[in-house]
């Protein structure tokens, strides 16, 4: 495994990259060291800005009830991170403690590449969400709208109580730059709102300090020594990028010109030309695009715009991820971890116009092809067609880290219902097993000759081996359907076409040739769907399921199929939580000719 890494870095940067890697890695390690020395004794602090006139949103009070709501749950200590309960008070440690697995993470120092051992916790993601903060913004949205200091006092609190147990460097929530830049964002957006309340959290000589030990933690661990960039250090250098804008400190200016430039960098490298991100997830789509999104906002309120190229590429990334929304919800594929750049409670955008500025980006017209992708994302009217082609994952073989097996899997929803899905992702560093199921071919709506795809994963992240591109060679849009033509790099003797309208969907796979090995599909329904049909009677070739609301969806199977059987699969919609749904498993030995799937939902109850 380590000859193949290497032979796959050497492949990617050839010998001057890798000397330049070498050089890069060698420059972090000796500002890495040099701020673990320096940092602790130095007396500097960091101090918010004043901040220009904002424009007055009477809209921000249209979410009051909501946001007040939620902030009195956390004044009552009542908090959750993905879909689980924490708490801050009446326990040791809070910061340091995984409640899901009722565990500690040992006092010392990390880095992202050393963390897991034999005394911690299994998955460092659940320390990391809390850590971040996410809902601590909501805490000042109350106290602006509200004026009750009871807020600014529960965020002092909070924010304290971490400093106190996480000591500069030397506790699982300083490993990762990207954790730290994150935590900064929140903490800073929180520190606005309060300031703009009237109230002085962030007159604090304690926070101060720790803003200014974190933006100097994360600018000396900055991703930049890696073989591959990834959504990682456009994250960290957004974090970066804001904390240097928005606080006066030593060394802030050269920090935000050197954040600034890695962003122009990174929308450039880290996305196709259509604006989508090269991670091949639709959530890692929305997360770097939300990066960026802040990051402009606040150059433009401080006079210090970003290149017309950059504006350009984020216009395109917002259109995407407006075209793979359905119903205002994300349809994914590839990995999923719920984690999200900056949280408000209510009207995101509303909020963010209020605190960083509005945005100058244009509107960029929707697609339902994306050609240098090669992402299919249809909407006809109501219904919604994913499919996905091009490239495995960005890096290909031994890196495309977010990347899942499923090329030609399609995503669809038929009259506002979803009726194919992903899977989604689960877990990542907590589980192997369930990390690698969810991840594989069979997880997917695509299909799969003989043995497999060939494709292998890696421990946790990115893949050893990678398939050859899929292809995307015709696609046909009116007003009232949708279609696509598509093939599989490894398998030219068949051809699969996707075909949407308002309520029905059809999956053809037509074989050109006969093919000498067994096949296999495997259709993953919503989990909503329950079935009506007597399994025994599969053989006549419809089958029928219903849904709570009492819509009713039909499923009508054309070809010589071997078998047919509807099986449980695992459906995974937040992090860590599973629920049940039925899969569709269909077979045929040497097939040849068409077959062909069809759903068709009835919309009358």
């Amino acid at each position: 495994m380590a000859f193949t890494k290497l032979s796959n870095i050497l492949k990617r940067l050839g010998p001057t990259g890798v000397l330049g890697l070498a050089l890069r890695k060698i420059a972090k390690w000796l500002r890495y060291r040099s701020m673990l020395a320096t940092v602790p004794t130095s007396s500097h602090v960091a101090i918010l800005k004043n901040r220009q006139n904002t424009k007055q949103f009477p809209e921000l009070a249209f979410d009051k009830e909501a946001i007040l709501l939620q902030a009195d749950a956390m004044l009552r200590d009542m908090n959750i991170f993905f879909s689980f309960p924490y708490r801050t008070r009446n326990i040791e440690r809070p910061w340091e403690f995984d409640p899901l697995e009722n565990k500690y993470w040992p006092r010392r120092h990390y880095t992202e590449r050393k963390l897991h051992d034999r005394d911690t916790p299994n998955d460092v993601k659940i320390v990391f969400e809390i850590n971040r903060f996410k809902d601590i913004p909501t805490l000042g949205q109350a106290a602006l709208l509200s004026d009750k200091k009871e807020y600014a006092e529960e965020v002092e609190r909070r924010l304290l109580s971490w400093i106190e147990d996480n000591p500069f460097a030397s506790s699982v929530n300083w490993s990762s730059a990207l954790e730290v830049s994150i935590r900064l964002i929140s903490w800073t957006t929180t520190l606005l709102l309060l300031k703009e309340a009237g109230f002085n959290t962030h007159e604090h000589t304690k926070i101060r300090r720790s803003i200014f030990e974190q933006a100097h933690y994360l600018a000396a661990d900055l991703g930049t020594d890696k073989v591959l960039p990834t959504n990682h250090l456009i994250g960290e250098a957004t974090g970066l990028y804001l904390t240097s804008m928005l606080c006066e400190f030593p060394g802030n200016q050269d920090f935000a010109k050197r954040a600034k430039r890695i962003l122009e960098k990174e929308i450039i490298g880290q996305t196709f030309s259509d604006g989508v991100t090269r991670e091949a997830s639709s959530w890692y789509h929305q997360f770097v695009t939300h990066f960026f999104d802040l990051a402009h906002r606040v150059a433009i309120q401080n006079g210090n715009p970003f290149s017309d190229e950059y504006k350009t590429r984020l216009s395109r990334m917002k259109a995407f991820l407006r075209q793979m929304k359905v119903d205002g919800n994300l349809v994914r594929f590839g990995d999923c971890d719920d984690g999200l750049a900056l949280w408000m409670e209510g009207n995101h955008e509303i909020w963010k116009d209020h605190i960083f500025g509005t945005s100058d980006i244009p509107d960029f017209p929707p697609q339902n092809y994306y050609p240098n992708v090669h992402h299919v994302a249809a909407h006809v009217n109501d219904a919604f067609l994913f499919l996905r082609a091009g490239e495995f994952g960005m890096g290909g073989a031994g890196f495309s880290s977010h990347a899942h097996d499923d090329f030609l899997s399609p995503i669809i929803y038929l009259a506002g219902l979803p009726v194919l899905v992903d899977p989604g992702t689960f877990v990542y560093s907590g589980d192997q097993v369930k990390r690698a199921q969810y991840r594989e071919a069979s997880a997917h709506n695509g299909i799969v000759f003989g043995n497999g795809t060939g494709a292998i994963p890696r421990k946790q992240f990115g893949w050893e081996r990678i398939r050859p591109d899929a292809i995307i060679y015709e696609t046909n849009y009116t007003p009232s359907e949708a279609s696509v033509k598509a093939s599989y790099g490894e398998w030219p003797e068949h051809q699969r076409t996707v075909k949407i309208n308002q309520t029905t969907a059809l999956i053809e796979d037509l074989f050109l040739d006969t093919v000498s090995q067994h096949c296999e599909w495997r259709l993953h329904l919503a989990p909503e769907w329950i079935m009506e049909s007597n399994p025994s009677s599969f053989e006549e070739g419809t089958y029928y399921f219903r849904n709570t609301t009492g819509k009713h969806l039909t499923v009508t199977v054309n070809g010589n199929f071997e078998t047919i059987s509807a099986e449980s699969y695992d459906y995974s919609p937040s992090y860590r939580v599973e629920v049940n749904g039925t899969l569709l498993r269909l077979t045929a030995s040497n097939p040849a000719g068409i077959f062909t799937i069809q759903f068709t939902i009835d919309t009358i109850n």
